[in-house]
């Protein structure tokens, strides 16, 4: 019986290193994967040196499906001017990172624990103010019909909020 057992034991880790190489021959015949939830871990990793932390990522609901090609570029530089903003004025300890496709939407959330806006650059649209990262993110809301805000995270902090219809036809003019 322990003969039969030790056997066993080793047919079963044979088994199971027979699916690793086969995992690994098929993931080397793959293409490298381009998917959208990989491009924005990729980004918040990237971003995670100049914090000298790394943000907490949630990511829910179909974004590789349900983002088209023309707005996922949109999506990574919001992503990416927010992250930026964070590193570069926040002085922030922690960063929570949302991105969420549902009832038909996309939605980044970037919200940190920093030193936060100053008052008169809190708001929605800016009217003008703030830097160009800000216009940026607000021409590409506009360009495809959505929302953004920046607005104080009570208690400390600042919480960037950008929103987008899924939806093909749904770009303002």
């Amino acid at each position: 019986p322990d003969v039969a057992e030790r056997i066993n034991t080793a047919v079963d880790e044979i088994d199971a290193t027979i699916r690793d190489i086969r995992s690994a021959i098929f993931e080397l015949r793959s293409p490298a994967p381009t998917d959208l939830r990989t491009q924005i871990r990729d980004l918040v990793e990237e971003m995670a040196e100049g914090l000298g932390f790394r943000p907490r990522l949630r990511l829910d609901g179909p974004i590789d499906s349900a983002v088209t090609d023309a707005l996922r570029p949109d999506l990574l530089a919001v992503l990416r001017e927010g992250l930026s903003n964070v590193v570069r004025h926040a002085q922030a300890s922690a960063v929570d990172v949302a991105v969420t496709a549902s009832a038909g939407t996309l939605s980044v959330t970037v919200t940190d624990d920093g030193v936060g806006l100053p008052a008169q650059r809190s708001g929605e649209g800016h009217r003008g103010q703030g830097g160009k990262g800000l216009r940026n993110i607000a021409e590409r809301a506009k360009a495809h019909g959505g929302a953004w805000q920046v607005r104080p995270n009570p208690p400390r902090g600042t919480r960037l909020e950008w929103s987008v219809p899924l939806t093909a036809d749904a770009t303002a003019e």
